[in-house]
């Protein structure tokens, strides 16, 4: 488990060699470690999803950094790419809350692109995993997304013209209860 600052450190660290090797590092960052660090709404995280470039430069870096801090060989993994929506354009921001430990540029998804990865991805709890459920009610009251119809719109806006599958919009629908009591 990553907190807050054992995330920073390692980013940190990451960022610091691949400036002494010349590598212009340029890192995206998603999922747990956005809701952990930019909203405070967790203590910690499984590891940081992210895509990074050059990816071929960064991954032995990655290695490095988990072998002097003592991470799991994955704590920085672009599995995320598979819920990455096809539009960023206007999409992913600055992530201020890592520009005090690196002079690399690093962004994060917006919370309205977040929420839509949230929406699409729509996974459960389960024990030892955390799941979307929890992200989605919070993203949903601060964007102030009060609709399913709201929802759909983020997602075809960044996932283009996808939509929710049923089960999906089953989640979403009650997290804007538990969001959104009456």
């Amino acid at each position: 488990m990553l907190n807050k600052e054992t995330a920073r450190i390692a980013i940190a660290r990451l960022a610091a060699l691949a400036k002494a090797r010349g590598i212009e590092l340029r890192l995206t960052v998603y999922g747990g470690t956005v809701m952990m660090l930019a909203y405070d709404t967790r203590p910690g995280t499984k590891d940081i999803d992210a895509i990074f470039w050059p990816r071929d430069a960064v991954q032995p870096l990655l290695v490095q950094v988990a072998e002097e801090m003592g991470l799991d060989e994955n704590w920085l993994n672009d599995d995320v790419k598979v819920w990455v929506g096809e539009n960023e354009q206007g999409a992913l921001i600055e992530f201020p809350e890592l520009a005090t430990v690196t002079d690399v540029p690093v962004r994060r998804p917006s919370a309205k692109y977040l929420l839509a990865m949230k929406a699409r991805a729509g996974r459960l709890p389960l024990p030892g995993r955390k799941g979307d459920y929890d992200d989605m009610v919070f993203l949903l009251r601060h964007t102030n997304t009060r609709t399913i119809a709201a929802v759909d719109k983020l997602v075809e806006r960044y996932f283009l013209q996808d939509c929710l599958s049923e089960e999906k919009r089953a989640i979403v629908e009650a997290a804007l209860k538990d969001a959104f009591p009456s």
